[in-house]
């Protein structure tokens, strides 16, 4: 098969250039190529694109008619610049996000961050997680990583603050050995969670806070000028 081989899902710039020094420039030349090489050449993951090149594809298909995201986002009466005060609503959008997708029996690997500024200048930051999941820690931990990191570098205020998952596949499988204790009580606790709020609404769940001091006041001389 002639098609150059970054046309193969999973092969970006990098990995292409990596696959020439092999001398693997189309997908036949990236079937027919031995494991070990493409071990050497990509990591581990390199005959788990040859098994996507061979057409032996094992992972669960979420159907077209499916959504391809699912969000939650929330637009303030006025501008709001108070860390607590943000890190709750970001609490609130992650659990109903979370809760959305175990409903649908989807896991995500992405999570995104929507803000907007009272200069009504829309900004979106993601994260990529090594693993689809649809655990509400788990996502919490990536979107308060992505608030955090907007807060250091900008103490503006806000008007909408919004929180996305997207790449979305089919829940099932095992756990990975790693971890998997304290996956298990995540889970659990979700069970519950997820139980009170079909009996009682989501109003009746309130999960904890974004815990930590607010980065903008952390990065504050104490004659109140942000650092350089």
């Amino acid at each position: 098969d002639p098609l150059p081989i970054r046309k193969l899902w999973g092969v970006g710039p990098a990995a292409e250039k990596r696959l020439e020094r092999l001398n693997i420039r189309t997908f036949g030349q990236f079937r027919r190529a031995a494991p070990a090489t493409l071990t050497a050449g990509l990591g581990p993951g390199g005959q788990d694109l040859q098994r996507l090149a061979r057409g032996e594809d094992d992972r669960p298909v979420v159907p077209d008619h499916q959504a391809r995201s699912i969000s939650q986002e929330c637009t303030f009466a006025r501008d709001v610049d108070d860390y607590d005060q943000l890190g709750d609503v970001l609490v609130e959008q992650v659990s109903q996000v979370a809760r959305r997708l175990r409903r649908a029996q989807l896991k995500a690997r992405t999570v995104t961050l929507k803000i907007r500024t009272g200069d009504f200048v829309t900004r979106t930051r993601s994260a990529t997680l090594g693993e689809a999941t649809n655990l509400t820690d788990e996502l919490l931990a990536e979107a308060r990583g992505l608030l955090v990191a907007w807060r250091t570098e900008s103490p503006a205020a806000l008007r909408l603050l919004g929180m996305g998952a997207s790449q979305l596949l089919a829940a099932g499988g095992q756990l990975p050995l790693f971890g998997r204790q304290q996956r298990d009580k995540m889970e659990r606790l979700d069970r519950t969670l997820d139980d009170i709020a079909s009996r009682f609404g989501s109003q009746a769940v309130r999960r904890g806070k974004v815990k930590g001091a607010d980065p903008a006041a952390q990065d504050e001389s104490p004659d109140g000028e942000r650092k350089k």
